[in-house]
């Protein structure tokens, strides 16, 4: 059975979706602008805190509870491992 071509044409009426907002392309740009530099602000903070963790448990065991402990070994063992 094949439909009539009034309930086709009510149909693809009811299936289209009409909207009463004209398309914003300065929304559109501020919005897609905000969403990069949210991105960006996480990409940051995740890479922050990988940095801090490798800072930190680079030299754990012998940091003496200094923070920056770990920083000056991993210098020293990047520059040893450089042969200088």
């Amino acid at each position: 059975m094949s439909k009539t071509p009034a309930i086709k044409s009510s149909l693809a009426k009811t299936m289209m979706a009409k909207t009463r907002f004209r398309s914003d392309h300065g929304l559109v740009a501020r919005m897609s602008f905000t969403m990069f530099l949210i991105g960006a602000l996480y990409v940051a903070v995740v890479a922050a805190l990988i940095a801090v963790s490798v800072l930190y448990f680079w030299d754990a065991n012998y940091n003496n509870g200094r923070f920056l402990d770990g920083l000056r070994s991993m210098g020293r063992s990047i520059s040893h491992s450089m042969g200088r």
